[in-house]
């Protein structure tokens, strides 16, 4: 869910919101999860080759600084849980390796289209 969520994203994740409405409900950006190693943090996961040949393989990563080898979705899963877990303990934000970089410094999306929409054509 990159970006701008789609509408049906969007109803779906709201009518999850309405049904659980005694619990809390956390929401996980996916940004970076598969990128960064569940094991050390290090942004340092290569696909791997098979034996023998240059082929890459997509499901199966090494991260080069600690020489785990992960399956993409396992490290990506457990990625997310932790985003859950930290975000839970700290207020809804996640951790500051997997945020998203802002465009300014100082400035949200939401604020640079208000300065954007106020520039002359």
């Amino acid at each position: 869910m990159k970006g701008k969520r789609a509408a049906t994203t969007r109803r779906i994740t709201e009518e999850i919101k309405r049904k659980c409405k005694q619990s809390e409900f956390v929401s996980v950006d996916g940004y970076l999860t598969s990128q960064i190693c569940n094991k050390c943090k290090a942004n340092q996961l290569n696909n791997t080759s098979i034996a023998g040949s240059k082929r890459r393989v997509h499901s199966v990563l090494k991260c080069e600084s600690c020489g785990t080898v992960w399956n993409h979705d396992v490290n990506s899963a457990l990625n997310v849980y932790g985003i859950f877990v930290y975000k839970s303990k700290h207020d809804n934000e996640s951790p500051l390796s997997f945020k998203r970089p802002t465009l300014f410094p100082g400035f949200n999306a939401l604020s640079i289209t208000a300065v954007h929409s106020l520039t002359p054509r």
